[in-house]
């Protein structure tokens, strides 16, 4: 393999243009491909509007890693300690695998299943996780103009999942009989825009507690319009700095929209990477490698360190003696400095409760115990 493909393969999102490295590997510069910045999820909020909807336009972006899943999942926990402000999350090793991966807080929660005491206690200090989420561009938000552009993480839904695999791959009777065509919505310039719409619903608690209110993206289209099939890339001044304007009270970055002309859609769809398609090719790229965008290996899963390893086990062990839950030392200061970063890149907001709720109501850990361990 030549020096030119080696780099060309280290460039984050080849694949988003159903292309390998080798296509285009003289044409493509080396780009970094460290993210280690985390942003916030996008949250829609209809509960906080007059009509109790929220909706916003998206574009979804493909996983560059071309073994890996468009749809991000792992196994995590929320650790609350005996201090408040001491909580911070922990990644499972059961992300890669639930039969053949080992979890002391599985193992712990093996112990305490059948003592109804325990169960609570446990769940109490050791929150289940197992957030789903996707990897989107802003194409338009009307509540909140700021965030166009952005490049952000969603924690999806079932509604929005089953809405996404049906258009990737619909059944035998809607072609057949509704004439639904496929659509790759992951792609850059042919994929469909995602209209997210969001209403209120009420959850019903199944222990006997108050009625929660979640969200409802039973709404939620993909829409085909032509208008929308376009990518938004800063705007760079002469010197190569973003440009930026002011959207109410905050300074953002100015976009611009990369679309392509009829000819060059044909050749992008003979996958004739030339000319001025190569060059808007590389300025979506160059956005998707910047350093401050949000990336797909920031939201799986990651091996815990063997500090943090320690702390858990740690926590364990007092868990186990019936001692306060109490973080001390240098684990008290890696705690301290997760504790925003990991609440974030984790999708876990305790003021957008639908989600995590249920999952503690319906006692999930055990039912996606099952279910991974029959699907292996």
């Amino acid at each position: 393999m030549s020096t030119a493909e080696k780099q060309a393969q280290e460039l984050n999102g080849l694949s988003i243009f159903g292309t390998s490295a080798e296509d285009i590997a003289s044409t493509v510069e080396d780009e970094s491909y460290e993210g280690s910045s985390f942003v916030g999820f996008l949250e829609l909020n209809p509960q906080g509007a007059a009509d109790k909807k929220d909706s916003a336009y998206v574009k979804l972006i493909q996983n560059p890693d071309q073994q890996a899943k468009n749809i991000l999942s792992k196994t995590s926990y929320k650790i609350v300690t005996s201090c408040a402000t001491k909580n911070f999350m922990f990644d499972s090793a059961k992300s890669l695998g639930w039969r053949e991966n080992d979890c002391q807080i599985v193992n712990l929660w093996d112990e305490c299943k059948g003592d109804k005491l325990k169960e609570e206690k446990f769940k109490k200090h050791f929150q289940f996780r197992k957030p789903r989420v996707v990897l989107l561009q802003v194409l338009r938000y009307d509540s909140k103009p700021e965030l166009v552009g952005s490049i952000m993480p969603l924690r999806i839904t079932e509604e929005v999942e089953d809405l996404i695999k049906k258009t990737v791959k619909p059944s035998k009777e809607d072609v057949e009989l509704n004439d639904v065509v496929a659509n790759n919505v992951y792609d850059i310039f042919d994929g469909h825009c995602l209209l997210l719409e969001a209403g209120i619903k009420s959850i019903p608690s199944t222990t006997g507690g108050e009625t929660k209110i979640g969200r409802d993206f039973k709404n939620s289209k993909f829409i085909k319009a032509t208008s929308f099939k376009h990518f938004l890339v800063p705007q760079l001044d002469d010197e190569g700095n973003k440009v930026t304007k002011t959207v109410g009270e905050k300074e953002v970055v100015q976009y611009e929209k990369i679309e392509l002309t009829a000819d060059e859609r044909n050749m992008y769809a003979n996958k004739d990477y030339t000319g001025t398609l190569l060059e808007k090719l590389k300025r979506v790229l160059s956005y998707l490698n910047d350093e401050d965008t949000a990336k797909h290996v920031d939201f799986g899963y990651r091996e815990p360190s063997e500090d943090r390893t320690k702390m858990v086990n740690g926590l364990i062990s007092s868990f186990r003696a019936g001692e306060p839950m109490v973080i001390n030392g240098a684990a008290e200061a890696e705690a301290d400095a997760d504790a925003d970063d990991s609440e974030t890149a984790t999708g876990e907001n305790e003021n957008k409760s639908e989600t995590s709720d249920s999952i503690a109501e319906k006692d999930l850990l055990d039912i996606v115990e099952k279910a991974e361990k029959a699907g292996e």
